[in-house]
Parts: structure tokens; sequence; C-alpha cells
């Protein structure tokens, strides 16, 4: 068998061993906090990380608005890094940095929000 076909194998032997790099990267841990950066909720149970994950995905890439009110910060930890989000519960998402960032919307913002922890209106 020449060395090129035996590393072939090997490298495909290994790729369905290994776990696959996708795998290893879904969402860990997501931080809730408030505007005074109270802990709301902890999102930590698989079923909760899947739950929020599938909602996550479906964010879609949205223009500038005019006024947004970012009540709270999504600390949202995988593959070892952890990302800061501002959220306006009317589904509003951006990353926090001092670059100009992308503005994301949440489709299902309710469920988000129950999700979250943050379902009752703020201030109330």
């Amino acid at each position: 068998m020449s060395k090129k076909i035996l590393l072939g194998c090997l490298g495909l032997i290994l790729s369905l061993v290994m776990p696959s790099k996708s795998a290893a990267q879904g969402v860990s841990k997501v931080s809730v906090r408030d505007k005074d950066f109270k802990v709301v909720k902890i999102l930590e149970q698989k079923n909760e990380l899947v739950e929020f994950e599938l909602i996550w995905k479906k964010k879609t890439k949205q223009k500038n608005v005019a006024s947004l009110n970012w009540f709270y910060k999504l600390d949202i930890s995988k593959a070892g890094k952890s990302v800061r989000w501002l959220y306006d519960p009317a589904g509003w998402v951006q990353v926090l940095s001092k670059k100009l960032t992308p503005l994301y919307r949440i489709a299902s913002r309710n469920e988000f929000n129950k999700l979250l922890g943050i379902d009752k209106p703020e201030g109330s």
C-alpha cells in the first residue's frame, strides 16, 4: 500500500473517530445581565443552550435603527471564549465593541425573552 493511500485512510479514520470541530464549538454558557450588570439568569443546562442556539442561529442582519434600548447584556461563552452582546428586549442584538458592528434582529423575541428570564417589560 502506498504511503499516500495509508495517510489518506488514517486521516479518514481520525475524522470519523474524533469529535468534529463544529460539535465542540457549541455555546457552553449564556449569562444575562441587566442594565446595572446584575445577573438576571445563567443558561447552562443542555436543553436551555440548545433552545438558545436554535433561536440565535435564526437572527438576521438589519440596517441601523434610530433608537434602541440596550437594557441587557448577553455574555455568550463558546469554545473557551466569551463575547458580550447588547440586547434590546424588542429583539435587537449587537456585539459590544469600540468599532461599529452589525445589528441583528431575533425573529422569536417573545420566546427568546422568556428563555432569558426577561419576559416582563423593563421597569415592572
